[in-house]
């Protein structure tokens, strides 16, 4: 996948988010869900950690929420998987977009 984002530097970074009532369904619709936590609150605090270090590092963190209809459907337009590169993908998309939209 060709980057859409700009040369220029951006001190965010997206960090992909999934909410508690979603996580089962989540789980179902990734290709690779058996590199995903069995549970929510596992997932949790990984994520959490990892945005803590986002922060730590001089990053401010966008967290990226995944829809379950969303998701897929950018995945397929952007031309990549449900997967763990297609979330990073995406993740970088929205705090690109955050950042674009002036929400930064």
């Amino acid at each position: 996948m060709a980057s859409p984002f700009p040369e220029a530097p951006l001190n965010a970074a997206g960090i992909v988010w999934f909410r508690r009532d979603d996580y089962a369904a989540v789980r179902r619709i990734m290709t690779d869900c058996d590199r995903l936590p069995q549970t929510y609150e596992a997932w949790l605090r990984g994520a959490e950690q990892a945005e803590k270090r986002v922060v730590a590092n001089g990053f401010r963190a966008v967290r990226a929420f995944v829809d379950l209809v969303e998701f897929p459907a950018w995945c397929r337009a952007n031309g990549v998987q449900c997967d763990s590169a297609g979330r990073g993908h995406f993740a970088a998309w929205v705090a690109y977009k955050t950042h674009q939209d002036g929400k930064l």
